[in-house]
């Protein structure tokens, strides 16, 4: 009697475009979990029908994915904050140029204090266009909005 191995294609063909769907981290380690509990406990069985590269790599799929919903996370929980910070400082440097600027009495302000002025104008308008694309990419849900309490009057 011969030992045959059975290989199969498991090959699907992808969509056209990926579903409009945003899983939750956890939802995703949950899967990341049962996949590793899968590798492990049923390690003889896949590799008897080689199918252990084939989960192996949805592991790692999961693990990609999951980091990057957490990188997503902190984009949307963070990126906002940090760029109004770097926003206030540039602002912060630029008026105390403007102040030197207008205590000057008269003497025209250097080439290079003009450059660099004018560089920092256009961080900030980087920044506010930033701050925008951050907010239409990264678009917070109702759910993950912090909640506000309600003051009485």
């Amino acid at each position: 009697m011969q030992n045959k191995t059975l290989k199969a294609d498991v090959s699907l063909p992808l969509p056209d475009k990926a579903p409009d769907i945003a899983p939750n981290i956890a939802d995703v380690e949950n899967l990341l979990q049962e996949v590793h509990s899968l590798l492990v406990h049923s390690e003889n069985p896949l590799n008897e029908d080689d199918a252990k590269s084939q989960a192996e790599t949805l592991e790692q799929w999961l693990e990609s994915f999951r980091r990057g919903l957490s990188a997503a996370e902190k984009i949307i929980n963070n990126s906002e904050v940090l760029l109004n910070e770097v926003r206030k400082r540039l602002t912060l440097a630029l008026e105390e140029i403007q102040r030197w600027d207008d205590e000057g009495n008269g003497v025209p302000i250097p080439k290079v204090q003009k450059q660099r002025m004018d560089a920092i104008s256009r961080a900030i308008e980087r920044i506010d266009h930033l701050i925008g694309s951050i907010s239409e990419t990264f678009p917070i849900s109702e759910k993950s909005k912090p909640e506000v309490s309600k003051v009485s009057t």
